[in-house]
């Protein structure tokens, strides 16, 4: 895949903890991107989903697609110097959000819908099996296309059931927006020291790189994002933000990002979070 050049000499055993749902090998993960990386400089990447057996590795990496982690992989990693994201345990928005709106907080403005869970809690849908998202109810919703989470106008206009509904939250929908105005969304991807961050621009209102029709390299992260990524325990991720009013705000975080293939402009960046890698393996940097 590139060069490997800037890697630790000798062969290390890397461990990606994954479960069998995930379909690791078969999806655009850019761990999985990392991966290759890794085995071109000479290392032994293993992709682990019996969490069962003893790991020996000199390196595990904590990778699965679901918004909290299995108790029976935290058990398994207990013990193990090395492990990437081992404190990243829960991802729930309710966690992290600084935005969450609650019943008789005074807020009066424009309110957006969302599920608890990661990615409107589509992978623990198909992990239950699901194929459609049963609604049920505001009061029973679970999961949710993130595409369609609801906007309104203002809280009083939330349906009263979703309040009580501890698998959503109510936040504040505050959109990063151009001068033109468009809506824009920042995303910094992460491994240890390296990353990358950039600016995603859309007509749409919930603005995804998918939905973008253009996007532009930065050069900083706020601190805001980066004291998010701290409190969250992440070594490895992707943080979603937009800067509103001169401050930075989160949106959203995932610990198991996707790459859907390495273009010429991806390249040198996937290369820089592999070698950073390094770090873990050398002990300068602590997981």
């Amino acid at each position: 895949m590139c060069d490997p050049g800037g890697m630790p000499t000798g062969s290390r055993a890397i461990a990606i903890l994954t479960q069998p749902e995930d379909g690791f090998e078969d999806q655009a993960y850019v761990l999985g991107h990392l991966s290759a990386y890794w085995r071109s400089a000479g290392h032994r990447v293993e992709v682990v989903t019996d969490w069962t057996r003893p790991l020996v590795c000199d390196a595990a990496i904590l990778h699965v697609d679901l918004t909290q982690v299995p108790a029976a992989l935290l058990d398994l990693v207990q013990d193990h110097p090395c492990v990437l994201n081992r404190r990243a345990i829960d991802i729930g928005k309710r966690g992290f959000s600084r935005l969450r709106v609650r019943p008789g907080d005074g807020y009066q403005g424009p309110v957006i819908l969302k599920t608890n869970l990661n990615y409107g809690g589509l992978p623990e849908a198909r992990k239950l099996g699901l194929e459609t998202w049963p609604t049920d109810g505001w009061g029973q919703l679970r999961f949710m296309p993130p595409e369609e989470y609801p906007i309104f106008p203002e809280p009083a206009q939330v349906p009263p059931e979703a309040w009580d509904n501890p698998a959503l939250i109510i936040e504040r929908f505050m959109p990063e927006r151009t001068p033109e105005g468009h809506f824009s969304l920042r995303s910094w991807l992460f491994l240890g020291e390296a990353g990358v961050v950039w600016r995603s621009l859309s007509i749409h209102p919930i603005a995804k790189a998918g939905n973008a029709y253009r996007h532009d390299l930065l050069h900083e992260v706020p601190v805001e994002v980066r004291e998010a990524r701290e409190a969250m325990g992440l070594d490895f991720g992707k943080i979603d933000f937009g800067v509103v009013d001169g401050r930075a705000v989160v949106y959203d975080v995932n610990k198991t990002p996707t790459q859907s293939k390495v273009t010429e402009r991806s390249r040198p960046v996937l290369e820089a979070l592999a070698r950073a890698l390094h770090g873990f393996l050398d002990g300068s940097v602590q997981p």
